[in-house]
């Protein structure tokens, strides 16, 4: 009977949570989209641009294939783990003080603020992607993933890195408030040498520096999935792996440390 009892209050606790991180998540859709003209096309559009201009560039130069990929895929796979990586640290970092008033329900916490704006996300970020694979389909491109699980595992990793990188700035900036000013710049620096839009590959001597940065080596694995991609063979995924993991511990722990902080400010 006790037994019973215990796993009868853990589903009830369950289907709370996922109603919380439901309501939070219908909330945070509506908050990003639902008072823009443009909505969800502003997701289209901000991906499209960036490879527009890319895939630009390397068409008025004659190339239509980077490593073996075909040019837009190859943007396609650098783009949209960014966004789901840089989108994520900045709505993590707003995610508290945006909607502190929240925090007043009892049943809502710091930390499920933080997962419903990730899920959002990534889950956003993943319809986009999905859509752009189907139109470089219609296109005429070959759209072949040679490893698919390593392709699903490696957005995993990135949700992990994301989310616990995002935990930990959020947390510390609860005490050293200059991190939400310098998280934009070091942003901007990230993405130039994420290989967002180059492979690593390409910078003969400094590729293999550029690899330590994980993101770096997540947009070369994703794209290493595809067929004929030939990535950079100084790859570590393991490393990477555990970094993620090691990051999303991390971050859990500070958002647990720093929760009543967060509480003393409402």
């Amino acid at each position: 009977m006790q037994n019973q009892s215990v796993s009868t209050n853990f589903l009830s606790s369950l289907k709370l949570q996922g109603r919380v991180l439901w309501a939070l998540s219908l909330r945070e859709i509506h908050g990003l989209h639902g008072q823009s003209r443009l909505g969800y096309l502003w997701q289209l559009i901000k991906i499209a641009f960036g490879i527009g201009v890319f895939w630009g560039i390397r068409a008025a130069m004659g190339l239509q294939y980077q490593n073996g990929l075909p040019i837009p895929i190859f943007l396609l796979m650098g783009f949209s783990p960014w966004y789901m990586f840089s989108d994520t640290i900045s709505r993590s970092m707003e995610a508290v003080r945006t909607n502190r008033s929240l925090l007043t329900y009892a049943y809502i916490r710091p930390l499920d603020l933080f997962l419903s704006a990730t899920i959002v996300t990534f889950v956003t970020e993943f319809i986009v992607m999905g859509a752009f694979l189907i139109l470089t389909h219609y296109l005429g491109f070959s759209i072949a993933i040679l490893d698919p699980m390593s392709f699903f595992l490696t957005f995993i990793l990135i949700l992990f890195f994301s989310l616990g990188l995002g935990l930990t700035l959020a947390s510390l900036s609860l005490y050293i408030p200059v991190i939400e000013k310098l998280v934009p710049m070091v942003m901007r620096v990230l993405f130039l040498i994420s290989g967002v839009f180059f492979s690593p590959k390409a910078v003969p001597g400094v590729g293999n520096v550029l690899l330590w940065n994980p993101m770096a080596t997540f947009i070369e694995i994703l794209r290493g999935s595809f067929l004929h991609y030939s990535p950079n063979p100084s790859l570590n995924f393991k490393t990477h792996a555990l970094i993620s993991i090691g990051i999303l511990f991390l971050g859990l722990l500070l958002e647990r440390y720093t929760r009543k902080k967060a509480y003393l400010a409402l």
